[in-house]
Parts: C-alpha cells; sequence; structure tokens
C-alpha cells in the first residue's frame, strides 16, 4: 500500500512540478504591443526588433535594431509600405548596414490620413561567409 502511494504521489508530482526546456539555439524576437509577436530561431541573429509610430502629424518613424552574436556584417533593408487596391504597395526603402555585429536604423517620412501602413524589414547578418536573414512586418495606422 505505502509503495502505491508514494509511485502516485511520484506521479503526482510529474505533472504539477513546473518543467524547463531549453533550445540549443538563440532566440531571435520581434516584439510589437499591439499584435502577436513572433519567436524564431537563429544561429547568428539573436535580437531584431522594430517599431513604426505615425505622429498626429503623419510623420512616421521607423526604428530597427538588428544585433548578431559574432557577426562580420549586419545589414536592413526597412520598406514602408502602404495597403492600397487590395495589396502593399512600397512608399519608400531605407537601407543601412555595417561591418560590425549590432545595426540600428531608424527614418522618417510623411505619410497621408485615413491608411493603413506597415514597415516590411528584411535583417541578415554575415559570419564567416554564411548569411542568415529574416523577414519582419510591423503595422500600423493613421
Amino acid at each position: 500500500m505505502k509503495n502505491r502511494f508514494m509511485a502516485l504521489f511520484a506521479l503526482l508530482m510529474l505533472f504539477l512540478v513546473p518543467q524547463h526546456m531549453y533550445a540549443g539555439e538563440v532566440n531571435a524576437t520581434v516584439s510589437n504591443l499591439d499584435q502577436d509577436y513572433q519567436i524564431q530561431r537563429f544561429k547568428i541573429i539573436t535580437n531584431v526588433s522594430l517599431r513604426l509610430f505615425i505622429s498626429s502629424s503623419g510623420i512616421a518613424e521607423m526604428d530597427v535594431d538588428l544585433t548578431a552574436f559574432q557577426a562580420d556584417k549586419t545589414s536592413i533593408v526597412c520598406n514602408l509600405q502602404q495597403y492600397k487596391d487590395a495589396g502593399w504597395t512600397t512608399l519608400k526603402t531605407f537601407s543601412n548596414s555595417i561591418n560590425s555585429n549590432d545595426l540600428n536604423l531608424f527614418q522618417t517620412w510623411a505619410v497621408a490620413k485615413g491608411n493603413n501602413y506597415r514597415i516590411e524589414v528584411h535583417a541578415t547578418a554575415y559570419l564567416n561567409g554564411t548569411s542568415e536573414s529574416t523577414v519582419q512586418y510591423y503595422y500600423a495606422d493613421y
């Protein structure tokens, strides 16, 4: 009887005690307070964060950060897009690259009221002749 009780108690503890699992790769996260966020696994890229803010005067601020683990070079291409005729149209493309593992791109652009906008960000990191890329989106209305 005591052995059954101990076995039942041990089984119950397996379900009640939180289990932690760890991945062998680094996570890259894109967080957006208004939307769902995405988590992807990368080996070179450690973080991509983006923000699109449109002021009351119609100035869109695009802020993108790319951090990579020991990268030789990082690059960002940021497309400011407007939803028009059932599709996304690129209004302006901004880009930046650097021979480093940490890169920021900050740009502003005037937009028209009454539209839906997004930034489409292509982030790439290079290390020892290999590259790793991701495409992320951030949406805003004005």
